[in-house]
C-alpha cells in the first residue's frame, strides 16, 4: 500500500510537470502538442512493447531501462537539436511550422535508432541468458475457443450506422461547393465512408444473427 501511494504521488507530480512544460511552449498548436507528447513520452513507452515480440532474449530489466533511455533521448533531442542549424546544412530557411514538424520527426527517428537500438542490445548487456523456449511455445500455441471472449457485434453495427450517416453528411457538403470538381471530391470521400460504414454494419449484423441463433 505504501509503495502504491508513493507511485501515485510520483505519477501526479510527473503529470503536473509535463502539463506545465507543454503550457509554456510557444508556437505550438494543440495538434503539435499532441504529436510532441507522442514523440517524447509515448514512443519510449511503446518501443519495448513492440520490440519485445522481435527479441525474446531481453532481460527482465530491459523494459524500464529502455523507457528511461527513451526519456533521456527525448530531453536531449528537444533541448539540444537545433533545427535552424540542420536546415542551414542544406541552405534552406524553415518556417515556424516546418521547424516544429522537423523537431517532432527528429524525435521519432532518434527513438527508432537509439531507444530501439538500446533495447535490442540489452541481451548483450546482461550476464544471465534468458530461456525463451516457454515463451516461444506460448506464442506458437493458438487460443482455444474456451479462452476466447465472446464478441459483441452490436458495437460494429452501431459504428457502421454512424459511419454511414457520416458519409451521407460529408456527401451533402457538395451542395455548398462552387465547382463540380470540388463537389466530386466531397462526394467521393463521402461515398467511400458510406461504403465502409454500410459494409461494417451489414457484416456485423449478419454475424450478430449467427451468434444469437446458436
Amino acid at each position: 500500500m505504501l509503495l502504491g501511494k508513493w507511485a501515485t504521488l510520483l505519477t501526479g507530480v510527473m503529470a503536473c510537470a509535463v502539463a506545465l512544460f507543454f503550457s509554456r511552449l510557444e508556437g505550438y498548436s494543440l495538434f503539435d502538442i499532441m504529436m510532441l507528447f507522442t514523440a517524447m513520452i509515448q514512443m519510449p513507452l511503446s518501443m519495448p512493447s513492440f520490440l519485445a515480440l522481435l527479441n525474446l532474449r531481453t532481460p527482465g530489466w530491459s523494459g524500464w531501462a529502455t523507457v528511461l533511455v527513451g526519456l533521456i533521448v527525448s530531453v536531449i533531442v528537444h533541448f539540444s537539436f537545433n533545427v535552424e542549424w540542420f536546415a542551414g546544412l542544406f541552405d534552406y530557411t524553415l518556417t515556424g511550422r516546418e521547424q516544429v514538424d522537423l523537431k517532432i520527426a527528429a524525435t521519432f527517428i532518434s527513438h527508432v535508432f537509439f531507444t530501439g537500438g538500446f533495447f535490442m542490445l540489452t541481451p548483450w548487456l546482461s550476464r544471465t541468458k534468458q530461456d525463451t523456449q516457454e515463451i516461444r511455445q506460448r506464442l506458437a500455441t493458438p487460443m482455444s475457443k474456451e479462452e476466447q471472449s465472446p464478441i459483441d457485434h452490436t458495437n460494429g453495427i452501431f459504428m457502421g450506422r454512424a459511419l454511414t450517416l457520416l458519409g451521407v453528411l460529408v456527401s451533402l457538403i457538395a451542395i455548398s461547393t462552387d465547382t463540380w470538381r470540388d463537389a466530386a471530391i466531397f462526394i467521393g470521400i463521402g461515398g467511400m465512408i458510406l461504403a465502409c460504414g454500410f459494409t461494417l454494419a451489414y457484416k456485423s449484423s449478419r454475424l450478430h444473427r449467427l451468434a444469437t441463433s446458436l
